[in-house]
C-alpha cells in the first residue's frame, strides 16, 4: 500500500482542464492524482487510462469541446465508484486478498480508508495493481490472476 503519511498523495482540483493533469503527472511521475473540491475534500480519482483512453474523445463528442476544454471532473472516476477499503479489516490481509480483491471488482485501484470517531473517513493509502506488479516483478494488469496467498499467485505465475 502506498502510505499517503510517509508519501502524501499528488492532487488535482476537479475544475483542472485535463491537460493540467496529465503535465502534472509527468513532472511527478506519476499515473494517478487524487481528485479534490474547492474545500480540498476527495471526490475522485483521474488516472492516465483515464486520460490516455476512450473518455476524452467520447467526452469531447458528446459535449462538442476540444479535448482542450475537457475538465477534470468529466472524465475522472467519482469517489462513490471507486474501491474502499477499511484500513482496520486489511491487519491480516494478504498480497494475494488485496489482487483478488481489485481484480473480483474489476479495479486497478483501491483507496484505503480508516473510520474516524465522527463517522468520516481519512484516507490512509492507496492500493495499485500497477505498483503491486512492480514489487512483486510480474504484470498483474494484463491477466486476472487470483490467489489467496503468495504462495498460490507464485504457482499461478509458473
Amino acid at each position: 500500500m502506498t502510505d499517503f503519511e510517509l508519501s502524501p498523495p499528488i492532487t488535482i482540483q476537479q475544475t483542472a482542464l485535463i491537460t493540467e493533469a496529465m503535465i502534472e503527472m509527468r513532472a511527478c511521475g506519476v499515473h494517478l492524482l487524487l481528485v479534490t473540491n474547492k474545500q480540498n475534500q476527495v471526490v475522485g480519482l483521474i488516472s492516465s487510462e483515464d486520460l490516455l483512453g476512450n473518455k476524452p474523445i467520447q467526452t469531447a463528442h458528446e459535449k462538442g469541446f476540444s479535448r482542450n476544454e475537457i475538465r477534470v471532473e468529466m472524465v475522472m472516476t467519482p469517489q462513490k465508484q471507486v474501491l474502499t477499503l477499511n484500513f482496520e479489516d486489511l491487519k491480516y490481509a494478504k498480497v494475494g486478498h488485496i489482487i483478488k480483491t481489485l481484480n473480483e471488482n474489476r479495479q486497478h485501484y483501491a483507496l484505503v480508508v480508516k473510520l474516524q470517531a465522527d463517522d468520516n473517513q481519512k484516507i490512509k493509502g492507496l492500493f495499485s495493481l500497477s505498483q503491486i506488479s512492480k514489487q512483486i516483478g510480474t504484470d498483474l494488469t494484463r491477466d486476472k490472476l487470483i490467489a489467496e496467498n503468495l504462495a498460490e499467485l507464485q504457482h499461478q505465475l509458473k
